[in-house]
């Protein structure tokens, strides 16, 4: 699992998701079978790059383009019909244990959440008997000498800071969790 944050100098994003599971059991295959992306509908717009099931024999089967769509929110939809969520919805073929899925989203942010400052997260996802998360952001250099990181939880690892020669910094977190199953 790797995000990718790119920040520009009016602290709007390009954020690039990437990725890939493999279901273990028929239980973690019906819920690979269907991903959830969501997104803000006011200030952001994304875009579906790549989207796949991969058999244990390797045959790759792409996500057919009727299966990928947007909709309101429907898990919480009382609650969800008065905030500004939208949801990119992939419906991965024949997910099977051993079946391995692979997404790739680009999502274009056109306004920043708060103005002159960049603010995100990254949080592991619940349920998942091991995840491994590679979470980088790149960040003018101004926005880079006012940024500082929070972990929640034990064991969260110092990021790796790099200098770029555009003046730019880049700040590489990778993560590694594991879960009872």
């Amino acid at each position: 699992d790797e995000t990718l944050h790119h920040v520009r100098e009016d602290g709007t994003r390009l954020i690039v998701e990437h990725q890939v599971c493999r279901a273990i059991s028929p239980s973690g295959a019906e819920g690979l079978g269907r991903e959830v992306n969501g997104y803000r509908l006011s200030t952001q717009t994304p875009h579906l790059v790549l989207a796949r099931s991969i058999q244990p024999d390797g045959r790759r089967q792409d996500v057919r383009p009727e299966a990928c769509f947007l909709q309101t929110p429907q898990r919480e939809a009382d609650y969800d019909l008065y905030n500004d969520s939208g949801e990119l919805v992939i419906i991965f073929p024949n997910v099977k244990p051993g079946t391995v899925t692979e997404f790739i989203i680009v999502t274009e942010e056109n306004k920043p959440r708060i103005p002159g400052h960049y603010v995100t997260s990254f949080d592991f996802r619940y349920g998942w008997p091991a995840r491994q998360l590679r979470a980088v952001s790149e960040l003018p250099a101004g926005y880079a000498k006012r940024l500082s990181l929070t972990p929640l939880g034990a064991g969260v690892p110092d990021p790796v800071v790099e200098k770029l020669a555009s003046g730019r910094q880049r700040w590489l977190n990778g993560m590694l969790q594991r879960r009872r199953a």
